[in-house]
């Protein structure tokens, strides 16, 4: 109330509040002051003149100055809500300008907003993480916890835990630890961008608010998994081994720049183990057993520091020029590499070879062309023709082999005797069709590979069945055809079937076998596909209220490979009769308010139509300068509206529904009369009277300025009691006069 009557008094300029005061206290001294004394001299033998009270100048109240807000320092561990501090003693407010209450400071709240969330966040015991990038390697001895978090046993510590917290905040996924076993490392994976690592020196047995990094949203990312390191961190040592593998050209035993590097050669790598007991025995240790890949290169990873053994596997054909056998010693932190060098195996002279290759004749010229695809999977049988055995006249077939194309299309033959009675037969797959012969004959001869080319190209399967395509729309000028722009008609039932010929018994007679049936997608369209070549019919299922402007029954051919169509257009039927007519009033509980008040509006809504409304909204457009919300009555509150999206449905029958919603008048209206008006509006498409769907209300508040003397608001009050003094004075006068 003292700041309402300060606001008040500060209404008048500052020349007329000091006259004002001034004349007041003029003429309050000069009439009555004498009068009063005389008065109170009465009785009395002697008279004593009494000095006058001094006439201090009036003080006009001065503002107070808002405070400053002090500088608040905010822990760097803690991310907690705003602080609020107490501004400096030597800035002071003063709450109340009225006389004779004193003026009292008043401490000025300043609020602290915490800033974003960072990665570098520190801890409750202040560690600031560093960022790793990447997924840190588990330390030895450490243990690896899930996202949730839990309770889990300290590795070499028996009987001892440690417990994991994790706790969801505005700034994502925090979590602290409490364990049995001094922690000395942490490490928070999540998300794509690495981990935050916390390093505690010396250890300590807890800490909080440990986090991931925070992705590109600015939140903590979600938690993948949690390192925790126990006592003295020792990092996993280990190393690797990488194989190379080469085509060794010149044979000279080591790898040169420019040689072929060799995809798909099998390596194993064993590790001796220690003899067991008192057997004297060892025992070897399957380390991996892998190829190499496109680059000639086989990679083991994670391996213990020690002495391995390499084994390559000598593929047929080929001779190696490096040893079989080479041995590797990995270091820790390191990676050992092995060379691997092979060639080809020269033929001797009396054997020779034959390679077949397979490719797809896609010109049909029946020779391989520059750039055709060689065909992998594709058997061949290789069989030659022997002498005749004795007496019976007869040659035999002996078979040389039967294998299947590689990935680069080619089957290869080698140690081949030299003949020309050798047969090569390819077996042919289903769908394709030769373009070369299927049984070639090669002529071996010693020291050289013969070479052979089959080419095929796919069958070209003619098409077995066709498609239907029905479209459904509404025509709107009904000219029975389908006009760009027009309307697509969504969940339109329709029914296909065939004739099937008469039956031998009655040769009249014929039936109608069903296709299929279905309903119209959201672009009005039905698709039968895989239907065989024939005449097939189309019923519409026609709708109630609608009115067809096409045939409801059509017939199409369907081909093979094609897709018939057909279009049906409807017309929506005329209801004069039912008719939507949503209706609304709003009234306020008191039309009269004042400052904080709370006032409840009722919303009353019916519908005059026949036809009843579904999906219909209301909406209350409020003055949000003036009222707030209290309770909305289930509407949505938002940009100064209250929004209610009503299912229905509303008939005509359901009568009168009532909202009823409160709000709240501001404590801080202006010093002026004001009108708080609402509008609420009631809504549908299909509404034929909007006359009706809108109506306001309004409630006012009225303001009156309190008298406050001294404050040059009144000039006339002021000039009255300065005449009621003078007259007083007056009065006293005289009766002293006439006790004289």
């Amino acid at each position: 109330m003292s700041n309402t009557l300060w606001r008040k008094a500060r209404g008048g300029t500052s020349g007329a509040r000091i006259f004002a005061a001034y004349v007041a206290l003029v003429l309050v001294v000069s009439m009555v002051g004498p009068g009063l004394a005389v008065y109170a001299a009465e009785g009395e033998t002697e008279v004593v003149d009494k000095p006058e009270p001094a006439i201090e100048a009036p003080v006009e109240p001065v503002p107070a100055e808002p405070a400053e807000e002090a500088p608040v320092e905010v822990a760097p561990p803690v991310k907690a809500a705003p602080a609020v501090v107490e501004a400096p003693a030597e800035v002071s407010v003063a709450s109340e300008p009225v006389t004779p209450d004193p003026v009292v400071p008043v401490a000025v709240a300043a609020a602290v907003t915490p800033d974003s969330a960072t990665s570098a966040d520190p801890s409750d015991s202040g560690i600031v993480p560093s960022l790793y990038d990447g997924n840190p390697a588990l330390c030895v001895g450490g243990i690896r916890v899930p996202p949730a978090g839990g309770t889990f046993a300290v590795p070499d510590h028996p009987g001892m835990f440690v417990t994991v917290v994790v706790t969801s905040t505005d700034d994502g996924p925090v979590f602290s630890f409490d364990s049995d076993v001094p922690v000395a490392r942490v490490a928070a994976k999540g998300g794509n961008i690495g981990a935050n690592i916390y390093v505690y020196d010396p250890a300590v047995t807890a800490d909080g608010s440990l986090h991931t990094p925070v992705n590109p949203s600015g939140f903590y990312a979600g938690i993948s998994h949690i390192d925790i390191c126990f006592g003295e961190i020792q990092e996993p040592e280990v190393g690797d081994l990488l194989i190379h593998k080469f085509l060794d050209a010149n044979d000279n035993g080591v790898y040169d720049e420019g040689e072929e590097m060799l995809e798909d050669w099998e390596f194993t790598v064993t590790l001796e183990t220690p003899p067991i007991g008192d057997v004297g025995a060892s025992a070897i240790m399957l380390i991996g057993q892998d190829v190499t890949d496109a680059d000639g290169e086989l990679l083991f990873t994670g391996l213990d520091p020690d002495h391995y053994t390499v084994r390559e596997t000598l593929q047929s054909g080929w001779v190696s020029t490096t040893p079989l056998t080479q041995f590797a010693d990995v270091v820790a932190g390191e990676t050992a590499e092995l060379w691997f060098g092979n060639i080809r195996e020269e033929l001797p002279p009396e054997t020779g070879g034959l390679l077949i290759h397979k490719f797809l004749d896609a010109n049909e010229n029946r020779v391989y062309d520059d750039g055709e695809e060689m065909l992998e999977d594709w058997e061949f049988t290789v069989t030659r023709e022997g002498e005749p055995v004795a007496d019976v006249g007869a040659a035999y077939i002996m078979l040389i082999g039967i294998g299947h194309t590689d990935a680069d299309g080619e089957l290869s033959y080698t140690g081949l005797e030299p003949g020309d009675d050798y047969v090569v037969t390819e077996t042919l797959q289903s769908g394709w069709s030769n373009t070369t012969p299927l049984t070639q004959y090669p002529e071996i001869v010693a020291g050289e590979t013969a070479e052979l080319w089959f080419g095929n190209i796919p069958d070209e399967e003619p098409p077995e069945s066709g498609g239907l395509l029905i479209h459904k729309f509404l025509d709107a000028n009904e000219n029975r055809v389908y006009d760009d722009g027009e309307e697509m008609l969504e969940d339109w039932e329709f029914t296909v079937t065939l004739e099937t010929p008469p039956v031998e018994e009655q040769p009249s007679a014929s039936a109608a076998m069903f296709a299929g049936s279905g309903f119209t997608d959201e672009d009005g369209e039905l698709l039968f596909e895989g239907l065989e070549p024939n005449e097939y019919t189309v019923r519409e299922t026609l709708k109630s209220g609608w009115t067809n402007t096409t045939p409801l029954t059509q017939t199409a051919v369907v081909s093979d490979g094609e897709t018939a169509e057909l279009w049906f257009g409807n017309v929506e039927e005329f209801l004069p009769f039912t008719e939507l007519d949503l209706a609304i009033t709003k009234v306020a509980d008191d039309h009269s308010v004042v400052e904080g008040q709370i006032v409840k509006y009722t919303l009353t809504y019916w519908n005059n139509g026949d036809l009843a409304a579904e999906n219909y909204t209301i909406v209350d457009d409020y003055d949000e300068r003036y009222l707030s919300i209290v309770d909305a009555s289930g509407g949505v509150v938002s940009g100064g509206k209250i929004t209610w999206t009503l299912a229905g449905p509303l008939a005509k029958a359901d009568g009168m529904k009532t909202i009823t919603y409160t709000a709240k008048v501001i404590t801080d209206m202006p010093d002026k009369t004001t009108n708080i008006d609402n509008i609420v509006v009631i809504s549908h498409p299909r509404d034929t009277d909007p006359t009706n769907n809108t109506d306001n209300e309004r409630v006012v508040y009225t303001w009156s300025e309190a008298f406050l003397p001294f404050t040059g608001g009144d000039y006339t009050l002021l000039i009255g009691f300065a005449v009621a003094a003078m007259a007083l004075g007056l009065l006293l006068r005289l009766r002293t006069d006439s006790a004289a």
